[in-house]
């Protein structure tokens, strides 16, 4: 699974796997989450302080 989401001045990416795909640990563990808006501080005052958040399964091999 990668959680991606943009920066001050660019994105984020965390990339966390697993061995199978019915894992119960990755399977509904990010189901609704969200970074909260105030967790990152824009760099500049025309940048908006927060995130915006794109989850998407990452490729398994096989």
């Amino acid at each position: 699974m990668d959680l991606t989401f943009a920066v001050a001045d660019g994105l984020m990416r965390y990339r966390i796997g697993a061995q199978k795909a019915n894992n119960p640990i990755t399977q509904r563990s990010f189901e609704g989450f969200a970074l909260p808006r105030t967790l990152l501080e824009a760099r500049r005052a025309n940048k908006p302080a927060g995130a915006s958040l794109l989850a998407k399964p990452a490729k398994t091999p096989g």
